[in-house]
Order: C-alpha cells, then sequence, then structure tokens
C-alpha cells in the first residue's frame, strides 16, 4: 500500500515491476466539475496556481477542482490521465491487461487517450456494468443506470480468459478424426433482400431434396462455402422436408474456451457496495465504492493467472485489494495487489474524521486490515487457509533519505530533533529524517525486477547496521569497514550479488576500499559461472 501522487509512484515502480504487472484496475475521478483531478505542474507556487485556477484544495496546487466553466475543463482531466497510462503501461506484462472505469462524461476521450497510449489495435472492449436499480433525478431526463470499463491490452493482444463455456452438448462422436461435435444454426436473422448473396437454395446430396430459406432469414455462408461444407459432411440435412438444415460444429473448430461478455449485469450494484464496506468498517466514512464483486468478477473471469500481480493506482477505498484476497482465499491463489492513493484530508465535519480517519489512506488500510480477518474467519474451515497471505506493508512517497552532494549537515540543529545520536558521518551521508530501513528501500527502489514486498533482514551476526533484501542483495550501513567484517560478508552462503557500501566507512583507507572491491568482485564473478554480472558492488 503505497500513499503518495500516483504519478510519481508509478515512475518509481518502473524500476521495480517494469513489464511485471498482469492487471491494471482504476477507476480514476470523475471529471463532474466537483470531482478533484492532479494539477501536474509541480513549479508552481500555490499563489501562481490561486491565481491560474482560481481555486485550490486543501491539498495545495497539486489536487485542483476542474470547473466546467473553465475553457480547459476536458484538457485538464486528460492531461492528468495520459502521463499515468503512459507510465503504467511501462508496468504492464506484453500480455497484461488495463480496465478503466469512466461514465459518459469522458468515456470517448478516454477512448481516444487509450487509442494512442496502447493502440488501437489492443482495444478489447467497453464492458458496461449495471450500477442501480433505481431511478435518479436526472436533469437531461436520462436516469443512467450503466457506466463503463475500457479494457486494453499492453501490446500482445490474446484471449482474456472470461467465462468457462460448457461443451457438454459437445457429445456426438463423428466416425473420422474432426472428434466431437453439437448443432449450430446454419441460418442468421437477415432478409434476403439485405444479404441476397446468402440467399439461395441449397440440396441434400443423398435425397435430391432441395431447401430453401424463409425470406426473413438467410444461410449463415456464401453459396461456395457452402457447397463445400455439404462436400466435408458439415451440413446437417432434416429428415423431411419441413426441416431446416442445420450445421455440425465441432469442438476442434473453437477459438477459445471462454466466452467474455462486454455487459457485467450481474454484479453487485453501488447502493450493495456501499453498505458492504459500512458494515465492514462500521461508518459510511467512503462515498461511492466499488463492489468488491465487480472487480472480483474482472480478475476471476478475465485474470485467470492466479500468481499475477494486480494494480490499483486511484485505489480509494481499496476494494481491489479486497477482491484479490477474496479470490486467493476461494481458490488458493497467490496473486498480489499494489494499491497506491493520494492521502486526502478527510473533511473535519465529516464522519470519517470524527471517527479518526484523517485522510482516505486511512480508510483503506483500515479495509484490508478488516477484509483480511473476515475472509480468514469465513474461510476457517477450508483446508490451506492458513496460508492465506493477507499482510500488506505501507510506504509513503518522500524525499530522498541519502546525502548524495554530501552537503554539509553535520551542524545541522534538524538532526537533533529527528536522530539524537546521529553522527558526524550520518550527517554527511543521510538526510536528517533518515532511518536504516528507509535508506534500504531507497535502494531497493534502485534494483531492477525486485518487488517491495520481499524480505528485509538485518544480519546481526555480521554487524549492527547490516542488512539483506531479496536473499541476493546486501546493504552495509556500518560507520566502520573492517577485513574482518568483509571477510564475514564474504562468507554469505549463497554468496549475494551485489554489497552497497557507504563511502565514508572506509575513511581514507584507499587500498582497503581497493581491496573490498576487487575481492568481492572476484568472488561474484566466480559465482556467476562466467556469465556477465550486472550486480558487483557499489558506494554511497
Amino acid at each position: 500500500y503505497i500513499e503518495g501522487d500516483n504519478l510519481e509512484v508509478l515512475k518509481l515502480l518502473r524500476q521495480n515491476y517494469y513489464g511485471a504487472v498482469k492487471m491494471i484496475y482504476i477507476d480514476p475521478p470523475y471529471n463532474t466539475g466537483n470531482d478533484f483531478i492532479y494539477n501536474d505542474n509541480f513549479r508552481m507556487t500555490k499563489e501562481e496556481s490561486d491565481i491560474a485556477e482560481g481555486d485550490v484544495s486543501d491539498l495545495g496546487e497539486r489536487y485542483t477542482v476542474n470547473r466546467k466553466d473553465h475553457n480547459r475543463y476536458h484538457t485538464n482531466w486528460l492531461n492528468m490521465m495520459y502521463p499515468r497510462l503512459r507510465v503504467a503501461k511501462d508496468l504492464l506484462k506484453d500480455d497484461g491487461v488495463i480496465f478503466i472505469s469512466i461514465d459518459d462524461g469522458e468515456v470517448a476521450n478516454l477512448r481516444k487517450v487509450c487509442d494512442e497510449v496502447f493502440g488501437e489495435e489492443n482495444f478489447v472492449a467497453g464492458f458496461i456494468w449495471k450500477k442501480r436499480t433505481g431511478s435518479n433525478d436526472s436533469q437531461n431526463g436520462v436516469s443512467n443506470d450503466h457506466e463503463y470499463i475500457l479494457c486494453c491490452f499492453k501490446s500482445n493482444r490474446g484471449l482474456l480468459a472470461g467465462v468457462k463455456k460448457d461443451f457438454s452438448n459437445y457429445k456426438n462422436p463423428d466416425n473420422d478424426l474432426r472428434g466431437a461435435w453439437a448443432v449450430d444454426n446454419l441460418t442468421c436473422n437477415k432478409t434476403a433482400s439485405e444479404r441476397p448473396n446468402l440467399y439461395y437454395p441449397i440440396t441434400d446430396p443423398n435425397t435430391g431434396i432441395t431447401y430453401q430459406c424463409n425470406p426473413n432469414r438467410v444461410w449463415v455462408y456464401e453459396q461456395e462455402r457452402m457447397r463445400r461444407l455439404i462436400l466435408e459432411n458439415k451440413v446437417i440435412f432434416p429428415k423431411n422436408r419441413n426441416g431446416t438444415p442445420t450445421y455440425k460444429r465441432h469442438l476442434s473448430e473453437l477459438r477459445s474456451e471462454t466466452k467474455p461478455f462486454s455487459s457485467l449485469l450481474d454484479t453487485k450494484i453501488n447502493s450493495f457496495a456501499t453498505k458492504e464496506l459500512r458494515t465492514l468498517i462500521d461508518g459510511q466514512f467512503f462515498n461511492y465504492p466499488k463492489s468488491v464483486d465487480l472487480i472480483y468478477q474482472l480478475i476471476q473471469q478475465i485474470i485467470s493467472d492466479e500468481s499475477s500481480v494486480v494494480l490499483d493506482f486511484f485505489s480509494g477505498s481499496s476494494t481491489t485489494a479486497h477482491a484479490v484476497m477474496q479470490l486467493n482465499a476461494e481458490d488458493n491463489g497467490n496473486r498480489k495487489y499494489i494499491m497506491v492513493q493520494l492521502p486526502e484530508t478527510c473533511d473535519e465535519n465529516s464522519e470519517a474524521f470524527k471517527a479518526g480517519y484523517k485522510n482516505i489512506c486511512e480508510i483503506g488500510k483500515e479495509r484490508i486490515r478488516r477484509a483480511g480477518k473476515k475472509i480468514l474467519e469465513e474461510n476457517k474451515e477450508k483446508e490451506g487457509i492458513e496460508n492465506l497471505d493477507v499482510g500488506f506493508k505501507v510506504f509513503r512517497v518522500g524525499d530522498t533519505n541519502i546525502n548524495w552532494l554530501h552537503q554539509d549537515l553535520k551542524g545541522a540543529d534538524i538532526f537533533d530533533h529527528y536522530q539524537k545520536n546521529a553522527s558526524d558521518k550520518d550527517k554527511l551521508d543521510f538526510t536528517p529524517q533518515f532511518t536504516d530501513f528507509d535508506v534500504v528501500y531507497e535502494i531497493m527502489l534502485r534494483q531492477a525486477d525486485i518487488p517491495l514486498s520481499c524480505n528485509v533482514e538485518k544480519l546481526s551476526a555480521i554487524g549492527g547496521r547490516t542488512y539483506i533484501f531479496a536473499d541476493s542483495f546486501v546493504v552495509c550501513l556500518e560507520q566502520e569497514i573492517t577485513k574482518e567484517l568483509v571477510d564475514k560478508l564474504a562468507a554469505i552462503e549463497p554468496l549475494p550479488i551485489k554489497f552497497i557500501f557507504r563511502d565514508s566507512a572506509f575513511d581514507d583507507d584507499i587500498s582497503l576500499k581497493d581491496w573490498t572491491f576487487r575481492m568481492l568482485s572476484a568472488l561474484i564473478d566466480r559465482n556467476s559461472g562466467g556469465e556477465k554480472q550486472t550486480y558487483t558492488v557499489e558506494f554511497i
């Protein structure tokens, strides 16, 4: 669970999760004129933004109201969406899929942006889902009871998993190698005047009886293909003149074992989702949450991989995380989720604020905790439920913890506030708010293909400030490096593929630093079996 501006988060995740995410679902703020949108002009001061936009939220210039009377009403919203989709595409696997919830207001514009980012050829469908059963008092005289979910592949367009087809009617065996078959319709609902090329007589070669469609229906295939099908024994002629020939469809002809539908009409509606969340967290603290059932169906029926990563970077009340855990509990899957949410402050007069939720992120995290507990309780009799992982890590986007430019912070009074025992070397290498774990995770973010969910372990047998993550990367934050300590690092089994040291820990002993680099690099090279290594020894 990551708190922060989602554009910044997506950029930070690109190194670790490039091409690793199977599915993205987002429910961005709809451009209604009242909802918040992101203002990505980070160089503007608050006063400049006030002047430019005429209004700002409690969050400042980076999160503002998009007024309908603004001449850039649609442009502002699209400018917010476009860069996020561009970076999100990098995170998707080649066969990854993105789903975007949207209403009538921007669906046409969003479709154009999706075509631009993902390619028109990778657009799958605009799914329709029913959000309410009752009517509302609409100004345009139409009560919209549906919204849309646009779906695109990243690049390698394949088949969506969909709902498993029923093959029980394919039980008629053939005497050849084509296998089981079922009876299918050989006519379609077009008139003879509409499709004259499909309106013609056909003859049963065994009986000589000729058959013609009703003028209000025509054959499915043109005359030449129909002749081939008759020769291939693919047309079933009736036993009397009154019947209609049918098609013998073999199971081997089917292109897919599933049938995804573009309409999701049987999902739980919004009012149910609101009640569901209210019951779970004991209060009406979040407006318009999406239904767990809706996201559940998208994952279950469309993304079948049981070890996939699911990303939601407008996570709101964390419905997506809830759905992932629910599905894992049912099919023993090992799907992972990444939730990203801007910590929008709750209004001080709201029920959420009064209940202790200072921002939306606090609601989302509490929902995950309670949903995990509820799922475990409801499935306590299920075999293997004890292996269900309902835990999660929380991250917040912040400034760097490493003093990369080695600015002189030794005398900074702020260290006395944050780090009472900060040494001169710590003041040289790190920023005032640092902790060792913050530094380790920042280094982790700079590695390729290392998920933030991996374990971080303190190697107490080596030193008080030495850590290993992903069982392969050692971060040594000790303030003094000795040959004895390096020997201990070299003895780690299995040998890590990368070591990171503090440059200041070697003081002025250039020979020790050189020996450390050469010795550990040689071990890594030897351990790699001659293969080219990307990771060796680094210094910060």
